[in-house]
């Protein structure tokens, strides 16, 4: 499922995006989305690494990323992330 969000960006994310399209055959929202993808991934790789050094629970990790138990478990399934 995907959900439309208006965002504000900062002027030279913005930039970035244009420069982006302009040397890519993708659509500024395409691109915005890719970024906000991208940031998402990495921040469930740095907690899962937290959660792996025992610094937070599954709990904790799930809370943190909006998600319910099963959601985040097929969440690191898809991931290829060990439990």
């Amino acid at each position: 499922m995907t959900v439309k969000i208006a965002v504000a960006v900062d002027e030279k994310i913005s930039k970035y995006v244009q420069a982006l399209a302009r040397s890519e055959p993708e659509s500024y929202s395409d691109i915005v989305r890719a970024l906000l993808e991208e940031g998402y991934k990495r921040e469930i790789e740095k907690l899962h690494a937290s959660y792996s050094r025992g610094e937070i629970t599954l709990r904790g990790m799930a809370r943190r990323l909006g998600l319910n138990y099963r959601e985040l478990y097929q969440s690191l399934a898809d991931k290829g992330l060990p439990l």
